[in-house]
């Protein structure tokens, strides 16, 4: 595949976009409580999706008939949203905006862990240590900007980052053959309400 200028522009641009949420949160955090700015994230999510769905996949827009998908749509909504973005709103108010982008982070070798543990995958040790450099280089580039006001931001980031390697496990075993855009609408739903 030979990408064009767009495209290297829109990559461009989603990494700087990507890489400012971490700074921008730290900054919204000055004004909104980490639940408000939870809910206020998970909101306009929620009613983006709304909009795109409407436009590419509107039958997607129709609630699970299956109470048994909508209670772990709903787990999964909680895991990889709710609980995430608290526990990272509130670990950042302790941490620099780098230490908090490196713990997130973390994830990646969680997934793994709770992957080989819970989901009995086997990992090639080509796996291991991509995911090994991948997150050296997180740390790498974010080492300067580290400050640590208080320990418990670190807990909580920490906390943060399972609470998101757990929902990946929950996707994973329970809801990986569902169609990704009816889930994902329906998880930022159910966290929104939550």
């Amino acid at each position: 595949m030979i990408l064009k200028v767009k495209d290297y522009l829109l990559i461009f641009i989603l990494i700087v976009l990507w890489a400012l949420n971490y700074i921008l949160v730290k900054i919204l955090l000055f004004s909104f409580s980490p639940i408000q700015l939870t809910f206020d994230r998970l909101l306009l999510s929620s009613l983006m999706l709304i909009i795109i769905i409407a436009l590419v996949s509107p039958q997607d827009l129709l609630p699970f008939k299956s109470v048994k998908i909508n209670i772990l749509i709903l787990l999964f909504g909680l895991f990889d949203l709710f609980i995430f973005y608290i526990l990272w709103f509130v670990g950042e108010l302790y941490v620099s905006p780098s230490l908090a982008a490196i713990i997130i982070y973390l994830y990646p070798i969680i997934t793994v862990i709770l992957s080989v543990l819970f989901l009995n995958e086997h990992i090639s040790i080509k796996r291991i240590i991509g995911i090994m450099l991948g997150f050296l280089s997180i740390a790498i580039t974010f080492y300067d900007g580290i400050k640590i006001y208080s320990f418990i931001g670190i807990i909580l980031l920490l906390l943060a980052s399972l609470s998101f390697s757990v929902a990946a496990i929950i996707y994973k075993k329970y809801l990986n053959k569902i169609n990704y855009l009816h889930v994902t609408l329906y998880h930022f739903i159910y966290a929104t309400v939550l």
